[in-house]
């Protein structure tokens, strides 16, 4: 136990409410393995470099990359995340995303947040040793949660749209965030199905409407016309 001794001889007595400590700790975040990308790679002797491009078949959204490499036993090899390019005269060029290290005594697990990128490569600089061999890459997306309250019974579905997420939205249950149990259950979704937005078709006229309405009119004033001319030479 602890004991607090205040001396507060010429002040009025301290009122204390609460006493308490605040521990604070951290957890690692769990990923989830997303499908694996389809690698081509190319070694350069000119360059002394490995180039590997790496395709997903839809828009990643990673969070963690991990290398798998089986040959040699020990490396060390700075390496760059790309993106390849063209410049106004067509020229090809490589714009750097991250600069990384291979190296064979660590865990080969690298993080970028949210990465966007379907196609993109890894350029590793070789020097003068023999490229890695059998290159695989897997990837990992960051597990996100959404706290709501939901009755027992009762279907939900979870709609969201990409293009139009301008912010975090503002609910009531932000401020009850701290009244919240630590073991709330965790509800896994479906299938994920992409709903085609329906859009109204424009009818547009048809040209033949438009041109007999202009032979009417036409019509319309050159009777006009003649009417007018026939009264002036009456009179």
């Amino acid at each position: 136990f602890y004991r607090i001794i205040i001396y507060d001889w010429f002040s009025m007595p301290i009122n204390v409410l609460k006493v308490g400590y605040y521990d604070t700790f951290q957890e690692q975040g769990k990923f989830k393995k997303l499908a694996s990308p389809s690698l081509v790679r190319f070694d350069s002797l000119e360059t002394k470099q490995t180039y590997v491009q790496v395709n997903f078949k839809e828009t990643p959204y990673l969070d963690q990359f991990i290398f798998k490499v089986d040959k040699p036993e020990y490396f060390n090899r700075s390496a760059k995340i790309c993106l390849k390019k063209k410049d106004k005269k067509g020229r090809i060029y490589f714009e750097t995303l991250a600069d990384i290290t291979l190296n064979s005594t660590s865990d080969l697990t690298f993080y970028q947040y949210d990465f966007p990128y379907t196609a993109f490569y890894i350029i590793i600089n070789n020097e003068d040793n023999p490229p890695l061999e059998h290159i695989q890459i897997e990837a990992y997306q960051l597990n996100r949660y959404l706290m709501a309250f939901l009755e027992s019974g009762n279907t939900y579905q979870l709609v969201f749209e990409n293009d139009k997420i301008v912010g975090k939205p503002t609910y009531d249950i932000n401020f009850f965030k701290d009244n919240i149990g630590k073991d709330v259950p965790i509800l896994t979704t479906g299938n994920i199905k992409s709903i085609p937005f329906k859009t109204k078709k424009e009818v547009s006229p048809s040209t033949i409407w438009i041109w007999i309405a202009i032979s009417l009119v036409a019509l319309l004033l050159g009777y006009f016309s003649y009417q007018l001319i026939t009264e002036m030479e009456k009179k």
